[in-house]
């Protein structure tokens, strides 16, 4: 019984302090991404992305919570992100039309690799101050450690799930590559200046 209350502690910590970074991640999913595998690949990248931060909350459950400058670190990311939707979606994707089919195939073949680095930057960016809290949950021994790791795993894929199936409803709002542009941008600064 202790583990099942471990793992629900590490699902329960993640579904609060990742909600408002799903809210943060459908909008971007659905901006960059129109097809099925390449939101399978984007999503793989940010769960390749939580077992970071889960790693580096046990290694440095101490230091994390002191760790100065996360937020502007977090910030920066955020931004990059937004330039990169900005040059994919006015830049790039008009170039697109142009290419030959060999160029195009390359193209996607770098396109799945973009994906994945992105959904990893995304999740990084956003879950960055989530590693503080799973920090403090980590201050146990290695067994419950690998416990309450796996609830908060079991909460990102859940997370996952929802952003799946609602980057489709979102798919269909007219200006949603200029929305999450400005959305990321707004908690860019809401991050950098810790109003959040």
């Amino acid at each position: 019984m202790g583990g099942a209350l471990l793992i629900l502690e590490g699902f329960i910590a993640k579904i609060i302090t990742g909600l408002d970074d799903t809210l943060t991640h459908t909008p971007i999913i659905a901006s960059i991404t129109k097809k099925r595998l390449g939101k399978i690949v984007f999503l793989i990248g940010m769960f390749f992305s939580i077992l970071t931060l889960i790693l580096i909350a046990i290694l440095f459950a101490d230091f994390l919570a002191i760790f100065p400058y996360k937020n502007l670190i977090a910030a920066g990311l955020l931004f990059l992100i937004a330039l990169y939707i900005y040059l994919d979606r006015f830049v790039y994707r008009k170039k697109e039309r142009y290419l030959k089919r060999k160029e195009k195939e390359a193209k996607g073949k770098i396109r799945i690799i973009e994906l994945f680095t992105l959904g990893y930057i995304t999740f990084f960016a956003t879950g960055i101050d989530d590693a503080v809290v799973y920090s403090s949950l980590l201050l146990k021994s290695l067994s419950h450690q690998l416990i309450i790791a796996s609830g908060i795993i079991l909460a990102a894929l859940f997370e996952f799930i929802i952003i799946f199936n609602f980057s489709k409803l979102v798919n269909k709002i007219k200006y949603k590559e200029i929305i999450t542009i400005i959305g990321l941008v707004i908690l860019a600064i809401l991050v950098g200046f810790q109003i959040i």
